[in-house]
C-alpha cells in the first residue's frame, strides 16, 4: 500500500508515563531496583514501514512487538524494516516474533530486513541460524532498500 502522507503513525506506550515498558527485577546491591525496559515505535520510510526496537525483547516484552507487527500486517503493510540499533538484549521469545513475522510476511508476498543489529543482538542471530534465514543489513538505509525492492549488496550475517 502507499504509505505516502502517513506520519509516525504507531507508537506502542507499554508502560503507564513515559512509553517505555518497565519491570521490576529486585533491589540491587545499593538498594536500588533494576528496571529493564522496551521502547518500540513504528513509521513509514519510503515503501516502507520501520519500527524501531530499543531495550530488551524477551518473553515480558516480545508480546507488544508482536501485536504491533500483527496489526501492521492486517493493515496492509507487509514491508518491515526492524531496526535492531537499540535492542540490547533478545531472548528465543524475540527472536520468534522475528521467524513468525518473516513467515506471515513471506505468504503475503512482501519483505521483512532487519537492520543495524548491535553486536549481542548480531551473535544470537549467528548463534541461533537465523541470519542465514532473516535477511540482516548492517544500516537502516540497507534495509530499507531491501525490504522496498531496492538493489543494494547482500546481507550482512554471510
Amino acid at each position: 500500500p502507499c504509505m505516502a502522507g502517513r506520519r509516525a503513525a504507531h507508537t506502542i506506550d507499554t508502560g503507564r508515563t513515559s512509553g517505555r515498558r518497565r519491570q521490576r527485577y529486585g533491589p540491587d546491591p545499593e538498594g536500588d531496583s533494576t528496571v529493564m525496559s522496551l521502547t518500540i515505535s513504528s513509521e513509514p520510510r519510503d515503501s516502507v514501514t520501520l519500527i524501531s526496537v530499543q531495550g530488551e525483547l524477551d518473553l515480558a516484552t516480545a508480546p507488544e512487538l508482536a501485536e504491533l507487527t500483527t496489526r501492521l500486517l492486517e493493515q496492509g503493510d507487509s514491508r518491515l524494516v526492524y531496526d535492531l540499533s537499540g535492542l540490547t538484549f533478545c531472548d528465543s521469545t524475540g527472536l520468534t516474533v522475528f521467524v513468525r513475522a518473516k513467515n506471515r510476511i513471506d505468504e503475503l508476498g512482501g519483505r521483512l530486513s532487519l537492520a543495524a543489529p548491535s553486536p549481542i543482538v548480531h551473535r544470537v542471530l549467528d548463534v541461533s541460524g537465523l541470519l542465514q534465514v532473516l535477511d540482516t543489513r548492517p544500516s537502516v538505509a540497507d534495509a530499507v532498500a531491501a525490504a522496498a525492492g531496492e538493489n543494494r549488496p547482500g546481507p550482512a550475517g554471510g
